[in-house]
């Protein structure tokens, strides 16, 4: 039994000592110190990378957010002027089926909820389902919001004449 003992410390001593990168029993390193400063180097050279794409995206985003005011601005001000093109109608969508059965059962579920449920024909042979129907561009945009609350978080406004 102490033979067994002695052989099964003896394996145990022999494998901790084998792992390159562990130093033996205690866990020291086995890394040189101008290995250790080539992993520095390298980590902060990659640190200063990722602080200059990280910088390079805030700046796009700062961009592409200053488009979009912008264009909201000028929405903004044809709504105002009254010079905005008016389409027929405003459809706040809450669902889009390319299958003709989805549609139907999910009409009626919008039906039941006690809105509009209307399906009309979409673009790319989808079949949208409506939350309601309406005459200008700024009277869909509350319903759309209550849609967003109530039914559909994804529901949009659709326009056609």
């Amino acid at each position: 039994m102490k033979r067994i003992l002695i052989f099964s410390v003896l394996v145990i001593l022999i494998s901790f000592n084998s792992c390159k990168d562990r130093g033996g029993i205690f866990g020291t390193s086995k890394k040189t110190d101008a290995q250790i400063a080539n992993l520095e180097k390298e980590n902060q050279a990659l640190r200063s990378e990722l602080e200059d794409i990280e910088g390079q995206h805030q700046a796009e985003i700062t961009e592409i957010r200053s488009d979009y005011e912008q264009k909201l601005a000028n929405l903004q001000k044809q709504i105002e002027a009254g010079t905005l093109q008016e389409y027929d109608a405003y459809y706040v969508i809450v669902g889009s089926f390319k299958n003709d059965n989805y549609a139907q059962e999910y009409s009626g579920k919008i039906k039941e909820l006690g809105y509009e449920g209307k399906i009309i024909p979409g673009p790319n042979d989808f079949n949208l389902v409506t939350y309601g129907t309406y005459s200008t561009l700024k009277s869909s945009l509350e319903p759309m919001r209550q849609a967003r609350e109530k039914v559909a978080p994804a529901a949009w406004i659709y326009f056609k004449n």
